[in-house]
């Protein structure tokens, strides 16, 4: 099963229409992180909140706090 919402990086803020099965990669404690995504960016996510493959791989130790901040489904 596919989310049909578009996901949205917490990092970075950029919003694809990237799948995701069961919210694999997305944020487990979505409500706060919605909070902090709108006092970064001063806008609601439009989608589910996750951290997008490129901020993993150019940012692992801030997707690593984020990750153990919010919770990641994995």
């Amino acid at each position: 099963m596919a989310i049909d919402s578009p996901l949205t990086c917490y990092i970075c803020g950029e919003t694809t229409n990237r799948k995701t099965v069961d919210l694999l990669g997305c944020l487990k404690d979505q409500k706060a992180a919605e909070e902090r995504y709108k006092e970064k960016f001063g806008k609601k996510a439009p989608g589910f909140i996750d951290i997008c493959p490129d901020c993993l791989k150019n940012k692992p130790a801030y997707a690593k706090n984020v990750a153990k901040k919010y919770g990641r489904h994995d």
